[in-house]
């Protein structure tokens, strides 16, 4: 993996040093920790036959890696949009429609097997706090 400490050794030094509780912390390049971090085992399999054997040193970034992880997760997996509570923003849309209504779209636009969801369409939105700041330094 490019850019990656992947030396025992020096991940060890985390480990001992109280940086990291384990080894299955979810950011460390170890198998427990993606694992952890939400990776499919399908996924790593994939990964590790597409880079094939070879005698020659191969670099492979970890995007390649969550992006088979994506395609294997993806239609099987629902998605949800949430803002937590103490930290939502009220948002008003000046070009938002003036009437609130509802519309049945699908969950996922590449898998139709994951069924419909009901989307309510409003000139007002909550979203995160965060993301009302960047909005306001952007202006």
């Amino acid at each position: 993996m490019a850019y990656t400490l992947l030396s025992k050794r020096k991940l060890l030094w985390f480990v001992q040093n109280g940086k990291v509780d384990r080894w299955d912390y979810p950011r460390f390049p170890t198998v427990r920790g993606i694992v952890r971090r939400g990776l499919k085992v399908e996924a790593l399999i994939q990964f590790i036959l597409e880079q094939g054997a070879s005698k020659n040193l191969n670099l492979m970034e970890w995007d390649k890696l969550w992006t088979i992880n994506k395609k294997i997760i993806d239609p099987v997996c629902p998605r949800h949009t949430a803002v937590i509570e103490e930290r939502k923003v009220l948002l008003t849309l000046s070009n938002g429609p003036d009437k609130p209504f509802v519309r049945i779209i699908p969950r996922h636009k590449k898998y139709d097997g994951a069924g419909e969801k009901a989307t309510t369409y409003t000139s007002r939105i909550w979203i995160d706090y965060a993301d009302a700041e960047c909005m306001w330094m952007r202006r």
